[in-house]
Parts: C-alpha cells; structure tokens; sequence
C-alpha cells in the first residue's frame, strides 16, 4: 500500500513513523506550489474523501453480481478446458 520504503538504513519504521514521514514529505511538496495549485490540490483531497466515503458503504459487488461473475468464469474453464481435451 505504500510507495515508500518500510527500511530506512536498516532500521525498521513503526507505521505512524511512516505516516509522519508521508504527512512531511507531502508538506514539503504543497509548500512549493503556488495558492492556486494548493486549492486544487484540497479540491482533489476533498473529492477523494467524497470517493472513500461513498465506498464504505456499498460493497465493491453485490451477491448476485458475484453469482454472475462466478457462472461465466465457469463457463470459460468448462470451454478452455474442452478445447485442451480435443
């Protein structure tokens, strides 16, 4: 999950560590840009906590869906296995 290294000089990181790491690394990255591109940055921060809060909700599939998924899956190893026994 995250993309930056869990080894610093062969000294593990605990994860809030790591956070605090990830939380200054970003810091110093928004500082650099001017007020117009910091605003689109909260702007694209306040769209993802929109996205994560409607996913928490709803589950990636349904059952049914699943069920669906399940039967074609099914189906395409019945006729690729069909076609390995010709």
């Amino acid at each position: 999950m995250t993309a930056f290294p869990v080894k610093s000089s062969g000294v593990d990181k605990s994860f809030s560590e790591l956070l605090m790491q990830l939380h200054e690394e970003i810091q110093q990255h928004l500082v650099r840009l001017e007020p117009r591109l910091q605003a689109e940055v909260l702007d694209f921060v306040l769209f993802l906590e929109q996205k994560q809060q409607e996913s928490l909700g709803k589950p990636a599939i349904d059952d049914e869906e699943a069920l669906n998924i399940h039967a074609q899956l099914m189906d395409q190893y019945a006729d690729a296995f069909a076609k390995l026994a010709q």
